[in-house]
This record gives structure tokens, sequence and C-alpha cells, in this order.
């Protein structure tokens, strides 16, 4: 049956089930999600050619449709668990279509996706299939064709030694030139994923012929007779090239970062001569590669950038682009939790509403290009949710063969921002070692300390990489950076309607390509509530579409630390940008929101589109960083002011707990020790300092006056005693500044026995036991120190039993005095005898 007679007969027999009001339970309507435009395609190539690639997500019992975010650097148990769950609902997927013309393409083990070459048959089987959640084109992709580093800063964090050592970028490209000087050493890993088709005569690039090839030699360039076989090598260059190796003056934006380098373009001729393009299927294949070297604990540098310099459909809203591409979103989206970004070319169209797949998901790091001007070039994509520009005019690489050429387009900049994510990541560990950046901090840093620059096109203002401000970021006394965007959008996530009613409205001026209406004739408001990782300082935004319509009087109501604020907005106008509402001090625990309401105007249009917070990072992670103190002595001037870092002015400081030694006092505003001691000792005490921005740091301190050591009790064990029988015993102590005084302050000594103030234990004790007790010893100053004992009283008197004795046997007589008692076997029964009486009774 032809997909169009199909659609027909569905049509016609849902018509008939709302006529009669039941469906036949024999009849089952497809269940698969697939959206309008990839159905029409994948009809029409159907028609054209009998047989069609499509990427199915596949379904199976325990597996969860959030659970595609779950891997992390390292796989776990739970990893493994999901990826059987994968494998078997990919198994039922075949089994599915046993008797159905189809053929498996790939088959993914991170991802619950897996690609198929149907004809209408199967692909009708795939719709009706409880085992298929969602199904979508395998539609190709071409290349983005149309001095950067000094615009971007990455010469002066080459200068200061950030140039992505023990990192890597993987390309996925038309291959690599890896025999280039400049690229010479930079090969940590090779890969090719690029498929032989017939039906639309596309034949693989792979060296070895075959549809994949690991290992050396597998990732190189295709033939340079094929336009665009030397994009990959270039791109490679601008990301992570060194002209120290390749005796040029200019070198990649991560020149001592590895390369990964991954082929992933296939060969079509379609009678007007051959061209390259890649395939969604092998695509998410290379970033599956990406995601198994990441993942092997024997695989070295990190890998922290994949680079995708190519595009295909362009779509207008992220959240279309999300459900279309849904293969490739999951992927992206296990990398970005493994600590790997995805930076997608925004394509190079002339797009001023739209980003080509798959730079338009949302968790892809989207790329435009400008000129080393910050004027941005007619051919450069945008849209309202482009994350980041990046030079992309004039800019010189190399070529295979050896040599270098200039190029154009948003291929070229998008691994500028690849590279930066590499060099950003290893100034992250010069600068605070043992806390790596995440690929959501380093793309703020890249965001809110990048240079703005705003698209006269569509008004659309988004930032320039700058990587020497964005390295300041990650001083070791900043938090890290943060920028969320609440979105209307995607709801569940921080969002909620608190009266009214909202309806989903579509523009390339919405965030994200739409939004949400209030038009109800009574009051409409909405909520944002952020997740926030860190409490601090925020500069809140708001988004809208300006329209006249809108109400002139929306109130944007900010709940804070200090209360409420509100700011009036006229949404007819000054949309489709980002509006700062202020600057307030939010908790992390999800108290604090932005209500936007049109209460001041009921009954108008209400935008409730996008709130996003950026993090203003000040320094908070304060420490005193006065080792120790040095000892001072009796009468002399004594003089020490302790040091911190990361605070600021002014600081209060004050005594937590402890004294300090008699005569020396602790200045609340410099953190200055000094004065004269009066007398020796030793004295523990805690310090604390509280700077301006209400952080505060604690430390312990030990002060010796006149060298003194610490007092401590030296007495660990103490001798046993017997019930009536005269005790003596003297605790001893060392340290501080004698004499000593003794004391008890827990537990109890037996009944008969005490502790004198010189630290002698006397006495008779009257009564057996082991006893607990915790003494003290009081120094000539008022220094202490304490020891817990124990001392163990036993009773001449008390009996002695014996277990599993045997004829003969000898024991200890410790407990009757001296010598052995020994078993004997008489007459009588066993009895118990001193070792050499005849008393047949036992003695």
């Amino acid at each position: 049956m032809k997909v169009s007679q199909f659609r027909l007969l569905q049509a016609v027999f849902l018509l008939f089930a709302v006529m009669v009001g039941t469906v036949p339970a024999a009849v089952a309507a497809p269940t698969a999600r697939i959206a309008a435009a990839d159905q029409q395609r994948i009809e029409a190539r159907l028609e054209a050619t009998g047989r069609a690639r499509v990427i199915v997500r596949v379904t199976s019992p325990g597996l969860a449709a959030t659970l595609v975010q779950t891997e992390p650097e390292r796989p776990t148990p739970v990893t493994a668990a999901q990826r059987a769950l994968i494998d078997q609902g990919q198994r039922a997927v075949e089994q599915a279509l046993v008797r159905q013309n189809s053929a498996v393409l790939r088959r993914f083990k991170h991802i619950p996706y897996m690609a198929l070459e149907v004809d209408a048959a199967a692909l009708d089987q795939l719709l009706q299939s409880d085992v298929v959640a969602g199904i979508e084109e395998d539609s190709l992709h071409r290349l983005v064709l149309a001095s950067s580093g000094a615009a971007i800063g990455a010469d002066i964090l080459r200068a200061e030694g950030f140039t992505g050592g023990g990192m890597a970028v993987a390309i996925l490209d038309s291959g690599v030139d890896t025999g280039h000087s400049f690229l010479s050493g930079g090969i940590v890993s090779e890969a090719c994923f690029s498929s032989t088709y017939a039906p639309q005569n596309a034949s693989t690039l792979c060296p070895n012929g075959a549809d994949q090839q690991l290992g050396t030699g597998a990732g190189v360039n295709c033939s340079p007779t094929l336009t665009g076989c030397d994009h990959g090598t270039h791109v490679a260059g601008i990301a992570a090239g060194n002209g120290l190796t390749g005796g040029v003056s200019y070198s990649g934006v991560a020149r001592d970062a590895g390369i990964v380098a991954i082929q992933v373009f296939s060969q079509f001729d379609d009678g007007s001569g051959p061209y390259i393009a890649a395939y969604t299927s092998d695509i998410v294949a290379g970033l599956s590669r990406v995601l198994e070297l990441q993942q092997d604990p024997g695989f070295t540098p990190q890998i922290v950038a994949a680079n995708l310099s190519l595009g295909g459909t362009i779509y207008s809203s992220s959240d279309a682009c999300d459900a279309a591409r849904a293969s490739t979103k999951a992927i992206i989206d296990q990398l970005r939790v493994a600590g790997v970004a995805t930076v997608v070319a925004s394509g190079n169209e002339s797009q001023t509403g739209g980003i080509a797949a798959p730079g338009c998901i949302s968790s892809a790091v989207s790329v435009g290009a400008t000129f080393d001007s910050d004027v941005i070039p007619s051919f450069s994509n945008s849209a309202s949710w482009l994350s980041l520009l990046a030079p992309g005019v004039g800019i010189t690489s190399s070529v295979p063969g050896g040599s270098y050429a200039s190029k154009n387009g948003t291929s070229m900049a998008t691994p500028q921002v690849t590279g930066a994510f590499a060099a950003l990541r290893s100034a992250a560990e010069a600068l605070r070692p043992g806390a790596p950046a995440t690929v959501d901090e380093t793309l703020a840093a890249l965001g809110n300390l990048g240079i703005q620059v705003t698209d006269p096109r569509n008004g659309f203002a988004v930032p320039r990489i700058q990587l020497d401000a964005a390295a300041s970021a990650f001083d070791q006394c900043l938090l890290p950076a943060a920028d969320l965007v609440v979105d209307s959008g995607y709801v569940d996530v921080g969002t909620s309607t608190i009266s009214g009613a909202f309806a989903v409205a579509g523009s390339a001026a919405y965030y994200r390509g739409k939004t949400l209406q209030g038009n109800t004739a009574g009051v409409d408001s909405f909520r944002f509530t952020p997740s926030l990782q860190y409490a601090g300082d925020y500069r809140v935004y708001a988004w809208w579409a300006a329209n006249p319509a809108n109400t002139a009087q929306a109130s944007y109501t900010i709940r804070h630390a200090a209360g409420l604020s509100v700011a009036n907005i006229d949404q007819r106008a000054g949309g489709g940008k980002w509006h700062a509402l202020g600057v307030f001090r939010l908790a992390a625990d999800g108290t604090d929101y932005v209500e936007v309401s049109d209460a001041n105007d009921p009954g108008a249009t209400l935008v409730a589109d996008a709130v996003r917070f950026e993090f203003l990072q000040t320094p908070s992670l304060i420490s005193i960083d006065t080792p120790s103190l040095p000892s001072g002595s009796p009468g002399d001037p004594y003089s020490v002011a302790l040091a911190t870092s990361c605070a600021q002015a002014p600081l209060t400081w004050s005594l937590l707990s402890g004294q300090l030694p008699l005569g020396l006092r602790l200045d609340p505003s410099t953190g200055e020790i000094s004065g004269t001691p009066s007398g020796g000792g030793a004295s523990n005490f805690t310090v604390q300092v509280v700077d301006a921005g209400g952080n505060a740091a604690t430390r312990g301190y030990l002060l010796l006056i006149d060298g003194v050591m610490p007092l401590d009790v030296d007495t660990t064990v103490l001798p046993d005693g017997a019930v009536g029988t005269a005790y003596g015993a003297t605790l001893t102590a060392s340290g501080g500044t004698p004499p000593y005084s003794w004391s008890v302050i827990g537990g109890a000594l037996p009944a008969g026995v005490a502790l004198a103030g010189d630290g002698s234990l006397s006495g008779t004790p009257n009564e057996a036991g082991v006893f607990g007790v915790t003494v003290q010893v009081t120094d000539d100053v008022g220094t202490t120190a304490n020891k817990a004992l124990s001392l163990t009283v036993t009773d001449p008197g008390a009996a002695v039993f014996f277990d599993d004795f045997e004829d003969g046997t000898l024991a200890p007589w410790s407990t009757l005095g001296s010598g052995q008692v020994q078993v004997v076997n008489t007459t009588d029964g066993w009895v118990l005898r001193k070792s050499g009486s005849n008393d047949p009774n036992g003695g």
C-alpha cells in the first residue's frame, strides 16, 4: 500500500469512528510521533525511489522518556541498565519489521534510536507499532561555506599559557589532513562514519570502503577533487592549528589541544556532478563515538567540544527543531552531561529568524559569524536563541597538501568557539586546580563577558566571544559563571500560570520562536521561578515581542532577598531583545521568582515569553591564609596581621571561640593580633572574618608564649587495683605553664579512691569493676587538657569458672594468689585444687 493511500484510508476510518462513536479493536491507529514536514519528505522519497532512510526512537518497558540525559562522563550501573533497555527496544523494532522489506543502517547504544531503510509498508508498520515512540527523516546536511585571533582575545590567552593543553576537540567534518604541519602531532583519534546508499546514489568516503572505520587513517580528508573535502582540515586548523609546527605566524584558538578527526560525509551524484553531504545517522554515530572516547578511562586528553560546521533544514523555533531532530538532540544532551559542548554553525542562508539543523537544537551551542570589525555579514543565519558570535570572514587556516587558504562562513566562526572551549577549560584548570569547568559554566562565561553585537536585520543582540574577558570568570575567588533562561515555551520547567489563561503564539520575534499570551477579560499572571545553583546577585532580564495590541502596563514583580520590586513595562514597543529589570539578590532554594501580570490593564494582551538570570560573579570564596602564628615571649611586644584572599573590604574580624594570651587583642578592622603578653602559656582560639559581601571564613590557631608546648595529659593507662588493697598512682602532664591542678570532670572513680589536686590517686577501693573516668589538668594560666582513662578493680574473693577443661588441665591461679589450679577427676567428680595438693575435695 502506498503511504498516500494509507493516509486516505486512515482519514476515512477516523471519520467513520467519529460518526459511530467507537473504534473496532482490530484496527490500530498510528501511535508513533512524526513531524508533518518530515513525513512529507519521507513520503516523497518513497514515491520517487520506493525506499527511504528514517531514524526511529524505540521504546521498551522501563525505558523512561527522559532517560536520554543520564549518561555521565564515566559509565555507571545505571547507564549500563539503560543501554540494555535500549538494546531491548531496538530488537523489538527489528522483530516488528521481520516480515517487512527493511534494513538496519545503524544502532546507537547511548540513545534509544536506530537508523533504518524502509519501504512504504515498513513505514506504515512503524507508524502503528507500540515499540516505536517517534520517527524522523534521516536528513542530509551540507557544509556551510560562504587574522581573527586578536579580535577575540585568543592571543592574550596564548601569552598567558592557556592554549588548550590537556584538552581535545572533535572535528566532525569532511576529514582532516593528518599529515599537515599545522596539525602535526595534534591528532589523538580518528574515525569515519559514511554511508553507502544506492537509492540516493550515495557512496562511502571511508578509506576502507565500508560504512564505518576506526583508528589511524580513518579520519583522513576525502579527495580534494570533491568540493568541500578541504573543509575539515580548514576547520581543524582554526580550532587547534599550531603555527609553531606549521611554520606560520598564527595559530588556532587552542594550539595545544588534541584533535579527534571524524569523517561523516558521503559522496553523492545526482547527475549534475558529485558532491558531499552527511546523513543525520552518520552524524549521530560520530557524536556517539565522541561520547565513547570521553567515557573511556584509558583515553586522553579530555574532550571538551565537538565541532559541527554543517547544516540542514532551517527551523524558526527551537521547540520544533528539538522535536524534528530528536535523535541528534538526545546524543547532544548526553555529551553535555559528560562535559562535551556540541558547537554547531547557524548556517549561511541569510535567515534572520531561523537556524539550520542541528544548530537549532536548544542544547547545542549555535554560532553565527561576524567580520573582525563586529559587523554581521548578510549570509549569517540569526535567531533569538543564537548562542554566540565569532569572526567568520577572511579566516586563514590549513588546507590539504600542506598549504593554507582563506575562507568565509559560519563554518569558520564555529571552530573559533570550539577552540575557545578548549582554551578556557585549560585556563580553568590552571587558575583553580581541582575544579574543572562545566559546559554550562564555560558557555555562561563566553556569553556574559562577550561583546554584545546587535544584528541590524532583526535587532537581536548576541555576544561575540572575547576570550581574555571570559577567562577572568575562572578566578579562584569567584563562584562559577551562570546564565539561566526560564522560557514559557518549555512548560513545567520553572513556569506556572498564577491567574487567567494563556495560549501559545509563534513568531521569530519571540524567544526561541514561541511564547504564551494572556487575553482573558480578567487579570492574567504568569510566574517564572529559576532553579539557581548559587545564591547571590543576579541581573534579571525579560524578553517579549513588541506588538501594538500588547498591554502598555505589564508589571514584572521580582521577589528577592529584600522583598518585592516592581518594574512596569510597555510591551507595545522595545521587544525582541533582553530588557534589564534590575539587579537583585536571589536565593538558591526556589523561593524567589519573577511574575508578569496585566493587573493594571486587565483584558489587554499580556506576553509571558522568557526571563533571564545572569549571575554577577563577586568574590565569595573568602579564606584566611595565615597558616600559623609565631610564638612570643612575656614582656616582648607582639604583632601579626592575619592575611586573607578573595575578601571584599571592609572586613570585620572577631574571636569566635577560645582566648588570646593575656595582654594580646585582635583588631576587629585590620585582623592584627598585637600587644605585650604578660605571662607564658599556650592558647587555642578560632578567629572569623566577614567581608563587605557578607561572606565569612574561620580558622583556628595555637599561640605559644615563651615557647611553651601545648598542655597535654601524658598518662594513658592506670594500674589495676583490688578490693580491700591500698591503691596508689600519679597522673602526669606536660606543656602549658606549670604548676598544674587536677580534677575529675566525667565518669567516676571506684568508691574509696580519690584524685588529689596534685594528680595523685589514692585510697582503698571497696568495689570491683571497670571504672571510666575523664580527668582534666589546668595549668597556671588557665589552659586545660582532658583525657579519658579507665581503672580496673578486681575482687580476690570472687569464684573462678572454667569452660571446656580436661583431666590434668593447669590454669593460672592469679585470682586466688600465686601458683596454679589443677583439674582432677576423682570418684566424686571433677574438682579443682592447688597444684601439688592431695586434698580430694580441692583446695
